[in-house]
């Protein structure tokens, strides 16, 4: 499956918009209890080898430290993030690429308005189009 990513950003130019077609798009919005939001559009999720995720967190967005038994690796194309690995602090901006291996506690916090692309072998069932 080949993605084209400027036709999705063509679609998705606002954070409005994204919020308008998440019904259509195959995408999940999520609300955070400190009224952050993310929407997160299904790329690819083949339900047990692989799932691509794109989205959307606003500035603040912070995922408390967790673990998962996947591998979990995430591409920056706007924005920029704090990334916490076993303790080891990374800030993470346009164009930075960065590798959560499996079961290794982790925090991510965006530190402006982000986009992303999230990927996690096998697929995480958080993910839009996962169960």
């Amino acid at each position: 499956m080949v993605v084209n990513l400027s036709k999705l950003d063509n679609l998705t130019n606002e954070l409005e918009d994204l919020v308008s077609f998440r019904n259509d798009r195959n995408s999940t919005e999520y609300t955070t209890t400190e009224g952050h939001k993310t929407v997160a559009f299904n790329l690819y999720n083949n339900k047990d080898k692989v799932a691509v995720m794109r989205a959307f967190l606003d500035k603040g967005q912070e995922f408390p430290e967790h673990k998962h038994s996947e591998k979990e690796y995430m591409i920056i194309y706007e924005g920029s993030a704090k990334l916490c690995i076993d303790g080891e602090e990374k800030i993470l901006e346009t164009g930075d690429f960065a590798y959560v291996p499996p079961n290794k506690p982790h925090i991510f916090k965006t530190l402006e308005n982000t986009w992303g692309i999230w990927i996690t072998v096998p697929p995480s069932k958080g993910y839009p189009g996962g169960d």
